[in-house]
């Protein structure tokens, strides 16, 4: 049946959870969300998007990537946000920023608002 049934076999890969896949995703939030702490930012919320379609191919071969996206409690101090950035660049799992999204805070020029930040994480 699976042989003959193929279509039937991607749908279902695609809709069916793959656990290493999840357990990526918890050690991300963890590690962002120390990362947060120590910068004195507060993340509002994770966004994981299906794929990393940035038309890039991975750096090595064997590796895959995660996409991810991090939404920030507004407004945050410029001098916190860039430490934020700076402590995911350092990790030890390997992350990269990919996006970054800020407004100047009109009345305050040490405050940020609408903050995004992309990042793709490096899986084997």
């Amino acid at each position: 049946y699976l042989q003959t049934h193929q279509t039937d076999v991607e749908k279902t890969a695609k809709i069916v959870a793959d656990t290493t896949y999840y357990q990526y995703q918890n050690q991300i939030v963890t590690d962002i969300t120390s990362y947060a702490k120590t910068a004195g930012v507060t993340i509002l919320g994770f966004d994981f998007p299906a794929a990393v379609t940035n038309g890039k191919t991975p750096a090595a071969s064997g590796l895959n990537s995660i996409a991810a996206n991090i939404t920030l409690q507004n407004p945050v101090a410029y001098r916190n946000y860039l430490v934020f950035l700076k402590l995911i660049e350092q990790n030890l799992t390997k992350m990269q920023i990919t996006d970054v999204s800020i407004t100047p805070d009109k009345v305050n020029p040490n405050l940020i608002s609408n903050t995004v930040v992309g990042i793709e994480v490096f899986t084997k």
